[in-house]
């Protein structure tokens, strides 16, 4: 099961990549614009004429999110070898809820109007990668209570 953890936070960092570092969080639905957390460009004559964002939350929340992501991964690996460290189980539950509520607040406090925009696949591969988070971290759950009940009853 931990190696299946591995995976999961895995797809879970390479998805939240992807959804960062494009820009189609929103498009308008005639494809005449897009935006996401560093660009916003508008189409003319076949081309893309691109302005940078100005900060907002959602860029600082995004990012620390992967930075967290990046934790859990490699707490993870480290568990791997270190079977029935109880301690090292919940700072990898901790970080991984940590991340799962950055991703989740990184696009709910993005800046929109609902006028004439529709999601764009940028924000399905965030939202794709807070579901693998929150699964990576409902299996580390199990994980702990498997630990636990194993020390229990030696």
């Amino acid at each position: 099961m931990q190696l299946f953890i591995i995976v999961t936070v895995v797809v879970s960092l390479l998805l939240g990549l992807i959804g960062v570092s494009t820009q189609h969080w929103y498009q308008s639905l005639s494809n005449e614009f897009h935006e996401g957390l560093w660009l916003s460009c508008r189409t003319k004559l076949y081309s893309d004429i691109c302005y940078k964002q100005p900060y907002m939350k959602s860029q600082g929340l995004a990012v620390s999110a992967l930075v967290f992501l990046l934790i859990s991964l490699i707490l993870t690996i480290i568990k791997h070898y270190r079977n029935n460290d109880i301690r090292l189980t919940y700072l990898i539950l901790v970080t991984l809820t940590t991340s799962t509520l950055l991703l989740i607040f990184s696009y709910l406090i993005y800046p929109r109007q609902f006028n004439l925009k529709q999601f764009g696949y940028s924000i399905y591969f965030m939202l794709f990668s807070s579901l693998f988070t929150f699964i990576s971290t409902v299996l580390v759950a199990l994980t702990v209570r498997k630990i636990r009940t194993t020390s229990t009853e030696i």
